[in-house]
């Protein structure tokens, strides 16, 4: 595909992480103020993390395609995909780590805990969430990346059948069992959300022959997604965001069609217009990995500032939410330029899959 493709998944990429963003700073405020000023309309920014799976299957779709079946393709595939995931993400983590150290003393004082941190480096499912609490997320990355390694042992053509079968047997174990995260391997090898990288998939198939009417995806995917959260919030009378299978339903077609559309705008090799351009989505896409491992350490850090120093009423959260927002971004893009990218870089110099 064309480098405006590469563009337009950025800036979704930079949209999804835009919602995370906002979705923690709301929760942020509500911890920290008696009089909060935020919509509650800012939840829907967590279906970011249901944009990012979408994104995630469809570019890895497109990275399998040039690439020849066999055990070498498989393995410097799992290779890209580990090293981009594990070392900024264990750099994070440690640091919350060393803040829990210092401030507690010694948060490891039992072999429990020892195995705790452990696993949320490894990004092994537990009944708990990880160290660095957005790393649920990439427990779920990383179960997608080891299944779609296996797709190296298959003919192209049966591929997307296979994918297909896969997300059947996640429907029928998730309906059939109903894990509960006290089950943390079941619950996670046959949680629905694995259907959003399925999805993804899908697109990325689908997008190779499509000719259709792209403002109208881009509108039906819109209201779908507002649509999914005014009926959890109002319909289902329940304050908490959906997870699991009922997540799912409210945010895989909007978000699919997100997707679809930006995709469709590609393929007649369209940026995404000049008013969103000027937002900075791409450079907010390429950076959205350190924004999100780092937004809610930075916002948690500035909220407990903000606590010191004058949080509670209305007039203080207009002063200060925008201040954590900027300091969330500014430092998650500092990260991505001065951490993230030459580490990557000298990583893969080193072992040879530049």
């Amino acid at each position: 595909m064309k480098t405006s493709t590469i563009n337009n998944i950025q800036s979704l990429r930079g949209i999804a992480v835009l919602g995370v963003i906002f979705f923690h700073l709301y929760g942020i405020e509500k911890k920290y103020s008696t009089d909060p000023v935020l919509p509650d309309i800012l939840q829907i920014g967590t279906a970011g993390v249901d944009l990012f799976f979408l994104i995630s299957g469809f570019i890895m779709i497109k990275v399998i395609q040039p690439m020849p079946p066999g055990l070498h393709s498989m393995t410097r595939f799992m290779i890209q995909r580990l090293t981009r995931i594990y070392p900024m993400y264990w750099l994070v983590s440690l640091c919350i780590c060393a803040g829990l150290w210092i401030t507690q003393d010694n948060p490891v004082s039992s072999t429990t805990d020892i195995i705790y941190i452990l696993k949320s480096l490894l990004l092994l499912p537990q009944a708990s969430s990880p160290i660095l609490s957005v790393g649920w997320t990439l427990i779920h990355e990383m179960y997608f990346y080891c299944l779609f390694s296996i797709l190296f042992f298959i003919s192209g053509k049966y591929r997307i059948t296979a994918i297909a079968l896969w997300s059947l047997a996640v429907l029928l174990c998730w309906n059939i069992l109903r894990p509960t995260p006290d089950s943390p391997w079941l619950f996670l090898l046959s949680n629905p959300l694995s259907l959003e990288f399925a999805v993804g998939c899908l697109i990325a198939t689908w997008s190779q022959h499509y000719k259709g009417h792209v403002p109208t995806l881009l509108l039906l995917g819109v209201l779908g997604a507002i649509s999914g959260w005014l009926y959890w919030i109002f319909w289902k009378d329940n304050p908490d965001f959906p997870v699991g299978g009922q997540r799912v339903i409210c945010f895989i077609v909007p978000c699919a069609m997100l997707l679809a559309a930006g995709v469709a705008l590609e393929k007649e090799n369209y940026v995404f217009p000049a008013w969103i351009q000027k937002l900075e989505l791409q450079k907010l896409g390429d950076a959205s990995y350190s924004l999100y491992l780092t937004h809610l350490l930075f916002l948690s850090l500035g909220g407990k500032v903000w606590q010191i120093y004058g949080s509670g009423s209305a007039m203080s959260s207009l002063l200060w939410l925008p201040l954590l927002l900027t300091v969330a971004l500014i430092g998650g893009m500092l990260c991505h330029y001065k951490i993230e990218k030459p580490m990557l870089y000298w990583l893969r110099q080193r072992l040879s899959i530049l």
